[in-house]
């Protein structure tokens, strides 16, 4: 299944809190907030992009996507 989602600021956006960090580094490997939270910066964008397809309430394609 495939549900496009608009990828912008996954990386600068806290998974934990939802707070935006317009100065994360993205060289940076380990994403920080000042929450506390703590995670991969890949794996810390992969939830937030994960939490938009699915609160996006539109239905997977899955024809002629590829």
């Amino acid at each position: 299944e495939l549900i496009l989602v608009n990828p912008a600021y996954t990386s600068k956006t806290c998974f934990a809190c939802g707070n935006i960090d317009e100065s994360f580094d993205l060289s940076k490997k380990i994403f920080k907030c000042e929450c506390g939270h703590k995670m991969s910066r890949d794996l810390n964008a992969s939830k937030n992009i994960l939490r938009r397809g699915l609160a996006s309430g539109r239905k997977p394609k899955t024809k002629g996507v590829i």
